[in-house]
């Protein structure tokens, strides 16, 4: 197998475990983001993987990595919230539930 088909069988079995570790670490908001940036990291930079180790633990120390970047960088939930209402894109969503009119 190359190391791609590794990579993608690997996020065949373990993608609910990533996600659950970037939850608790980042929240419910950002952690798909998070595990699929980590997949596309482990899919750019697959020559850099060096079979002796395993694969899991070489994709848990991309998606450590990942989530420092978000944590980093990330927005407080509460203005990403009051961007997204300046914008309509939370009222939009309001409106299609039926909880604005």
């Amino acid at each position: 197998m190359t190391t791609i088909e590794l990579i993608e069988e690997h996020f065949k079995e373990h993608r609910k475990t990533l996600l659950r570790i970037s939850m608790r670490k980042l929240g419910e908001f950002w952690a798909e983001d998070c595990v699929q940036d980590s997949y596309d990291r482990a899919i750019r930079y697959q020559e850099k993987y060096n079979s002796v180790y395993s694969l899991d633990a070489y994709i848990k120390k991309i998606l450590e990595n990942v989530i420092r970047s978000y944590q980093n960088d990330m927005v407080p939930t509460e203005d990403l919230e009051e961007g997204m209402w300046e914008s309509g894109e939370l009222a939009d969503e309001m409106r299609a539930k039926g909880v604005l009119r």
